[in-house]
């Protein structure tokens, strides 16, 4: 099944549910509207805070060294809709800090479970298949203060993705609630 099909799908569905709570709130009093459209527009600044808050924990990495490491193992997660290089997976990698073995599957501080388009920054990563990633040498960041917390990528990667439908489905609620309510 195509993305974008799983996209239409959940778009069909997600006006079905829009629509159930349309019918559902007819019923309600001023003031219950009133509660639910301030918890609907909680909503969207809730995600976007928590998205700034992943974005601000990578910024503490800017100013970690770095060491060589080698990938040891990639953990293929598959699931129902990702296939082929839309595959989820973790690199386990180990690292050298004054002569002590480290490990760690951390991509960045936000995300362990990455796709090969996270890799696309490293082309001798992204051009090599998933499978034969193991003993690849890559740059590692570790934090000097804890040696055994490492990422192998200083980026944070925003994903409009994770708050466009819920962050929409809020601001519809809200604009009808408060058309409900006048």
């Amino acid at each position: 099944m195509r993305v974008t099909n799983i996209f239409a799908l959940f778009c069909f569905i997600n006006f079905f549910l829009l629509e159930y709570f349309f019918e559902v709130t007819k019923a309600f009093t001023t003031s219950t509207l009133i509660i639910y459209a301030t918890a609907f527009l909680f909503l969207p600044l809730f995600l976007t805070l928590s998205t700034t808050i992943g974005a601000g924990k990578n910024l503490k990495t800017k100013r970690w060294p770095a060491v060589q490491g080698r990938i040891s193992s990639v953990e293929i997660k598959d699931d129902l809709f990702r296939k082929g290089e839309g595959r989820r997976f973790t690199i386990l990698y180990g690292y050298y800090v004054k002569d002590r073995l480290h490990t760690n599957d951390q991509y960045n501080l936000t995300e362990d479970i990455i796709t090969k388009s996270h890799l696309i920054g490293y082309p001798y990563l992204y051009r090599t298949p998933i499978d034969k990633l193991d003993g690849k040498i890559i740059k590692i960041f570790y934090n000097p203060d804890n040696p055994w917390e490492s990422v192998i990528s200083k980026d944070y990667r925003f994903d409009g993705d994770k708050l466009l439908i819920p962050s929409s489905n809020a601001l519809i609620i809200i604009l009808y609630l408060f058309y409900c309510i006048y």
